[in-house]
């Protein structure tokens, strides 16, 4: 699991479709969406998040990066925000990763945003190479709209 955040968020590895604005940040917005429907997700289940605060900062900055891709006009000023993205969401993924006994859907939701992540990097420039984790991109936002 940890390879496949890494390989899929650090190093930018993913399916390189290019797609409008539009899909982008919808694809965004589900990625965030994940993000927080896993720490909930991990409290429902009552499982003790020793940094929890460190987490709620990276949703936070999540939610920032994905406000400021929202008022991007083209993909030259998203790309900056679609960055930062990538990177609140490799920082999550790591604190996530550390937390022992996650409910099952927590890979899956974390599998389903790596899927997608590459193909929101790709729209804006940023090269990326072939990556599927095991599922298509609209599987990815299959799983991730229905994340809660």
């Amino acid at each position: 699991m940890r390879k496949i955040l890494a390989l899929a968020t650090a190093l930018g590895i993913a399916a390189c479709a290019t797609q409008t604005m539009q899909a982008d940040i919808k694809d965004a917005q589900l990625v965030v969406n994940a993000a927080t429907a896993i720490v909930n997700d991990v409290q429902n289940a009552g499982i003790k998040i020793d940094n929890i605060a460190q987490i709620n900062t990276v949703l936070g900055d999540m939610n920032t990066a994905l406000a400021d891709l929202q008022k991007a006009t083209d993909s030259t000023a998203a790309k900056q925000d679609v960055q930062q993205l990538v990177n609140d969401f490799a920082d999550f993924a790591g604190m996530i990763a550390s937390i022992n006994g996650m409910p099952a859907n927590v890979a899956q939701y974390l599998r389903a945003a790596s899927v997608l992540i590459p193909e929101v990097e790709a729209s804006v420039g940023i090269v990326v190479n072939n990556f599927s984790a095991g599922m298509t991109p609209d599987e990815a936002r299959h799983i991730l709209e229905n994340a809660h």
